[in-house]
């Protein structure tokens, strides 16, 4: 590029006039001035590194993250309305070989997610036409009928009254006096 006359006057100006500044200020350091002065002269900001700033953040970092042992660790949180950790275990527990994709872990939940907004919703019909309006195991039992499709609903209704009544009698094992 070719810098006309004037254009070079003026440049030459806003040099001087930067480079009064920084006499004026005797705080700065050398690298501040120099950035100083490239901006005078059209070179753009210049990315000055400040060493204390960075090993003060450095220090600050290693003083907060401490490193924990495997065993006390916390388990990651579920989130709310997924169950996006189970899938992986419950596909290594049937087929140890197999791997599921973020991708097809978000599709499942996803899948899932409506299965179950739509039991919820055949379920509440149910049982709003008998009399409390309150959601009966006997309700869920018709949702699931009626959702899914003959021997695959009826397997669904006996698995799920199967780990009902495996919950029931841990629960009784675990406290007797209870019942």
């Amino acid at each position: 590029m070719r810098i006309d006359e004037t254009e070079g006057e003026l440049a030459a100006g806003a040099i001087n006039d930067y480079d009064s500044d920084i006499s004026e200020a005797n705080d700065w350091s050398d690298e501040m001035k120099m950035a100083i002065a490239a901006l005078g002269r059209g070179m753009g900001p210049l990315k000055i590194p400040s060493y204390r700033k960075r090993q003060d953040l450095d220090k600050a970092y290693r003083k907060r993250r401490r490193r924990v042992p495997m065993g006390i660790r916390p388990r990651t949180i579920m989130e709310a309305g997924t169950f996006r950790p189970m899938y992986r275990r419950v596909l290594k527990e049937f087929h140890p070989e197999m791997l599921l994709s973020q991708q097809s872990v978000i599709a499942v939940d996803d899948y899932m997610g409506l299965v179950l907004a739509r039991l919820v919703q055949i379920a509440s019909g149910l049982a709003s036409n008998h009399y409390g309006g309150c959601l009966d195991a006997r309700d869920i039992q018709t949702a699931v009928r009626l959702l899914f499709p003959d021997k695959l609903g009826i397997l669904a209704v006996s698995s799920g009254t199967k780990a009902v009544t495996e919950m029931i009698q841990l629960d009784k094992n675990m406290n007797p006096n209870e019942s």
